[in-house]
């Protein structure tokens, strides 16, 4: 399935939840050795749905410091940027450049720099797009999904 499909899927079912947009894109392989890693210009890009451990595990091995005080965290990478998680006085916006993103409400792919995403201690814009469970809130219209859906994300990391 190519990028144009998985946004195909979106739009022809508006109402999916995130969960199974997540179950649609998230079979996406790593690159850098065997874990998928993908290392660029611009960063490190993660897709998604690839397993959080194996990312900082790749990143270690390839020299690059910033996430490894995050090993260990079950999970995706597509979720770390959501909680903004942390562990041993690191979070993960530390290290954010930017994530990709499918943004619900415009219909369309969108890349959101580090300064919009509004990182806070377990949080972020993407946690604070999700809304409440009442369908009638005109505040909620994808209730309880999210507003972002998170295709992938580009860390900056340091060599050592």
């Amino acid at each position: 399935m190519v990028a144009d499909d998985r946004f195909e899927v979106q739009r022809t079912y508006p109402d999916a939840t995130a969960a199974l947009f997540a179950h649609i894109t998230g079979y996406f392989d790593f690159t850098l050795g065997t874990t998928g890693v993908e290392r660029g210009a611009d960063g490190v890009l993660a897709e998604a749905g690839a397993n959080w451990d194996q990312v900082v595990a790749a990143t270690v091995a390839a020299g690059l410091g910033g996430l490894e005080c995050l090993s260990g965290m079950r999970g995706s990478a597509g979720a770390t940027p959501v909680q903004n998680v942390g562990a041993y006085g690191q979070e993960v916006a530390q290290s954010i450049a930017h994530v990709r993103v499918w943004d619900r409400a415009r219909g369309r792919v969108r890349t959101l720099p580090f300064t919009t995403l509004a990182f806070g201690y377990r949080s972020s814009l993407l946690k604070q797009s999700m809304r409440t469970a009442d369908r009638a809130d005109p505040r909620s219209p994808w209730a309880p999904t999210p507003r972002y859906v998170v295709l992938d994300v580009t860390f900056q990391l340091r060599p050592g």
